[in-house]
């Protein structure tokens, strides 16, 4: 599985990793991947060709410049495996954004994830999933329900993350100027 992220900045990202860090040290909630990514995502599919990505994501971005957006509280995602996170209020310029990503790559790259399409997406900064966050969700919500999650981020770049084990890495990286 590969998926279109904005990377978080470095400071939002140190901020990530420190509540991941709370999380396993108090709770035992270990973050899903062995190296994971402060990121929100747009789309996601089985697997992307990069090469033929990169100039139409490239295209995407010469149309626009960086932007900001704003998050706010917690929100959950419930079923069996329940994902804690951070919601990022949508907005024109990231609707537009995701949009444009979502027509080109679903095209030709298809849908893994059908909720990642424009009328139900949810953009979030996920903060605890898994098996291991499953078991102590009641006391990683109320621990996080003290924390103020009022951040503004800037969309400054888009990436291509892939999600197959060793394999896991950026693959694709395009910044907006």
């Amino acid at each position: 599985m590969n998926a279109i992220v904005s990377l978080l900045d470095a400071e939002h990202d140190q901020t990530v990793r420190n509540l991941w860090a709370e999380l396993e040290g108090d709770f035992g909630v270990v973050p899903q991947y062995d190296q994971p990514f402060t990121h929100f995502s747009f789309h996601v599919a089985d697997d992307y060709d990069v090469d033929e990505l990169r100039p139409a994501l490239e295209h995407l971005l010469k149309e626009r410049g960086p932007f900001t957006v704003s998050t706010g509280g917690l929100g959950i995602f419930t079923g069996e495996r329940p994902v804690l996170f951070v919601p990022v209020v949508r907005n024109p310029e990231l609707d537009a954004l995701h949009s444009a990503i979502w027509s080109r790559c679903t095209v030709e790259f298809g849908v893994s994830l059908p909720y990642y399409a424009p009328d139900s997406w949810i953009p979030h900064i996920t903060l605890a999933q898994g098996p291991s966050a499953a078991d102590r969700f009641p006391d990683v919500v109320r621990a996080m329900t003290r924390r103020d999650f009022t951040w503004r981020l800037m969309v400054d770049n888009l990436a291509v993350i892939e999600d197959g084990g060793e394999d896991r890495g950026v693959r694709l990286d395009v910044r907006l100027d």
